[in-house]
């Protein structure tokens, strides 16, 4: 089948948020197409089902859209300048800016009037999403020990470095189960001296109960697709 390619294709290049209204007529359009323009003999939800569970196996063109737009959030937090297809219009070539949006904390709003409306549309979906999950989108097992959070905190670059090159890359990397990382445990790792002020800063940020519980929940699939 051509047809959901080339509607990918066509998504991805919408810079605008689609409404509701503009997907009903689509498949209002796809409906009377497969029908001749007689009555639909099944219901719509019906008809997106695989045709072994009794279905036409129609594509879900706002299932479509909404992944079209979120991949190019898995484009940024890869910093992969080959996949940037869709960003041929983009003026601003320095995308590996976008990467810790992801899973970071949140960034001004103003930073979006900035930038290209497609961009804005797809962090607008990406927000949704998590919005409809109801889970915050910017501190998770996967926020990365490099963020605007510990930057924030003025941890020194010194020891980020050291804590990513003997892989602890996230935040919820600092846990051994229940339990946070001792300044020992960290020095051993790392073989690198760490500051008492340092790791206090670190350990009072990932250890308070209402960041503890947002770091070390459990994973969704999202977040694992994201990160694979």
């Amino acid at each position: 089948m051509t047809i959901p390619p080339k509607v990918i294709y066509l998504f991805s290049a919408i810079p605008i948020r689609l409404p509701k209204n503009y997907f009903n007529d689509l498949e209002k359009i796809t409906t009377k197409f497969i029908w001749k323009n007689k009555r639909s003999r099944i219901s719509r939800e019906l008809m997106k089902k695989k045709s072994n569970e009794g279905g036409l196996a129609v594509p879900d063109l706002k299932l479509y859209y909404r992944a079209a737009v979120t991949k190019t959030i898995w484009y940024w937090l890869r910093n992969r300048l080959v996949d940037q297809w869709n960003r041929l219009g983009s003026r601003d070539k320095t995308v590996n800016k976008y990467s810790n949006l992801v899973f970071d904390k949140p960034k001004d709003p103003s930073f979006w009037d900035k930038n290209l409306l497609f961009d804005k549309n797809c962090w607008e979906n990406w927000k949704l999403i998590w919005q409809k999950l109801g889970i915050d989108p910017n501190l998770t097992p996967y926020t990365k020990i490099r963020s605007k959070w510990l930057h924030d905190l003025g941890i020194k670059n010194e020891i980020i470095n050291k804590l990513e090159e003997h892989r602890i890359v996230y935040l919820s990397d600092l846990w051994k189960g229940k339990v946070f990382m001792t300044k020992a445990e960290l020095e051993i790792i790392t073989d690198h001296k760490i500051e008492n002020f340092d790791y206090t800063k670190l350990k009072s940020f990932c250890t308070n109960k209402t960041n503890a519980d947002k770091i070390r929940r459990e994973a969704i699939n999202w977040e694992n697709i994201f990160t694979v």
